[in-house]
């Protein structure tokens, strides 16, 4: 089990960083756990104006190099953003993750992070239908899957309160197949059914439904107020056929 933590903390006693560091690093190591990555901040003394505290995580595969485009290690399985964690927590389910990353947005990203401040969230999670590092032009080659970007997809869904599915025609057509061909995919959206939300579906008048994407192109202008919609069972079977 791994956890990430932001916490702002106050001490009188302390004389330095480093102090603190020891500190917690003794108490950690004492306890038996293992700090695979820290960071920080020590904040100016004497002010009083709040301070809002969040977190941010990209997690990428273990070969990832931004240089090299390979289908096998050119991909991304996580990214969130967290500014109030008493919230509750969104996720963007979409079709391919583009280069943001631990510090940097895309315009989905941007996009999304007002949409959950809207409907009152205070954390935004993203996952994809592939891990695939491709947010335009997408093939079926690109649409990929395995048991690393599952588990993220996953803990998604299930350490989420809304998940807006928003993979687009591509998504629908390559990336859902390929994920239920390989996990129960189905399964794990039904049992959270009451959490799953959409913009809009298009595709209405075809043998293939899908979710729209918020930024979709041809535009859809859809709005950070826009309604989220919940599938109805139909659409739901229209999206996961059995």
């Amino acid at each position: 089990m791994r956890f990430q933590i932001n916490k702002l903390i106050e001490s009188n006693s302390l004389e330095s960083s480093e102090q603190f560091c020891n500190e917690l690093n003794e108490w950690l190591t004492e306890k038996g756990y293992t700090t695979l990555q820290h960071q920080l901040i020590e904040l100016p003394n004497g002010v009083s104006s709040p301070i809002k505290i969040g977190g941010s995580t990209a997690v990428f595969h273990s070969n990832y190099n931004a240089g090299v485009t390979s289908l096998t290690t050119y991909r991304r399985y996580f990214l969130s953003r967290t500014w109030n964690s008493s919230l509750p927590v969104m996720t963007l389910f979409g079709m391919n993750p583009s280069n943001a990353s631990i510090n940097s947005n895309d315009p989905t990203v941007e996009f999304m992070l007002k949409v959950a401040e809207f409907n009152d969230c205070g954390s935004l999670y993203v996952v994809n239908t592939s891990p695939y590092i491709k947010s335009s032009q997408t093939r079926r080659a690109d649409f990929v899957i395995d048991d690393e970007a599952w588990e993220y997809i996953k803990y998604a869904v299930n350490h989420s309160d809304i998940v807006v599915l928003a993979w687009g025609e591509n998504g629908q057509k390559y990336g859902i197949p390929t994920i239920i061909n390989n996990y129960p995919l189905r399964g794990l959206l039904a049992r959270n059914s009451q959490k799953l939300r959409v913009f809009e579906f298009g595709g209405i008048n075809s043998t293939r439904k899908f979710p729209k994407h918020p930024l979709q192109i041809p535009p859809n202008d859809f709005q950070v107020n826009h309604r989220l919609l919940t599938p109805s069972i139909t659409e739901f079977n229209d999206l996961f056929p059995y």
